[in-house]
């Protein structure tokens, strides 16, 4: 399972369709850590966690 959704910095959630592609600003709804779009041609699109 991916993560698809991020909570804006106003408490909104996130879709990854909604955002571009890299950093974002967006926080994970589990950790609350920074998450990147990952949008690539063969996977399905997601984002991961920023370490």
């Amino acid at each position: 399972m991916w993560l698809k959704f991020g909570v804006a910095p106003d408490g909104q959630l996130v879709c990854v369709e909604d955002v571009g592609s890299g950093k974002t600003k967006l926080k994970c709804p589990y950790c609350y850590g920074e998450l990147t779009a990952k949008k690539g041609r063969v996977k399905q699109h997601r984002f991961a966690l920023e370490f």
